[in-house]
């Protein structure tokens, strides 16, 4: 069984003791923050239809994105998104066993990293697929 989850718009800041994966699209995500960082603040706000606080600091998240990612730029997706699935999922109640069959069936799609693993480093970011 694979159960397939979208991802949030709200990020939060997490703490995680967890063995990490790496997104297997990361060298996409690459271009495509590449592409966003040839936009200045309100080109990015047009393309994406946010407000100027939100572009702002999309702008400066896109700027501040780097590799390689690591525990101290990045964080696992599954404690990263805020969002009510995620609120109600409670990842930080998982136990080992739990995290692990995560980790086994479970998948985030994503604008900019495209498919995520729960354990998989992703830096903070606002993509919408549409």
């Amino acid at each position: 069984m694979i159960l397939l989850l979208s991802p949030s718009k709200n990020m939060k800041d997490c703490t995680y003791k967890h063995k990490t994966s790496q997104p297997v699209f990361i060298d996409e995500a690459q271009s495509i923050v590449n592409e966003l960082n040839k936009m200045d603040k309100s080109e990015i706000q047009k393309f994406m239809d946010i407000s100027d606080k939100l572009a702002n600091l999309n702008s400066k998240r896109f700027q501040e994105w780097s590799l390689p990612f690591n525990k101290t730029n990045s964080s696992p997706a599954i404690f990263s998104f805020s969002g009510d699935v995620y609120e109600g999922l409670n990842a930080n109640s998982f136990k080992d066993d739990d995290i692990k069959f995560a980790q086994s069936s479970l998948l985030i799609l994503s604008g900019l990293y495209g498919i995520l693993k729960p354990l998989d480093l992703i830096q903070p970011y606002r993509l919408e697929m549409g």
